[in-house]
């Protein structure tokens, strides 16, 4: 793949990101915690791969965090401040996926995700020219 092509895909993962929080926000106001929870995810995942394609690393496919953050902390170390922020939100991907696991999400858990993927996002959109 060529350079320009990984900076293309960084902005649209990037801009996918955005959106999946923007949507994340909506879902808070309407009161629907476990996709709240589910969208932060989503949005700090794409906001990861992002950042990866801006240090032109293929896509790597999972939807854990801690992996994508090991990758990112090979190009800078302070994504480690994200560590306990990314162990939390990947939770949410697969508690919210599965309803038998019996998670009850709360407006306390939804407004930390979102507050979780809006730092996470702004850091990662720094780093890659991109605003929050």
């Amino acid at each position: 793949m060529l350079a320009g092509e990984f900076e293309e895909l960084a902005a649209i993962w990037f801009e996918k990101a955005k959106e999946d929080l923007r949507c994340a926000r909506h879902d808070f106001d309407g009161q629907f915690y476990t996709q709240v929870c589910f969208g932060c995810q989503q949005a700090v995942e794409k906001a990861l791969k992002a950042y990866l394609f801006s240090r032109h690393v293929e896509l790597i496919r999972t939807h854990i965090l801690p992996r994508l953050l090991v990758r990112c902390v090979e190009f800078d170390q302070d994504f480690r401040q994200m560590e306990a922020a990314c162990d939390l939100l990947t939770d949410y991907y697969i508690d919210t996926r599965y309803p038998e696991i019996g998670v009850s999400y709360t407006k306390d858990m939804a407004k930390e995700a979102i507050e979780l993927a809006g730092e996470i996002l702004g850091f990662v959109g720094a780093r890659i020219g991109e605003g929050e």
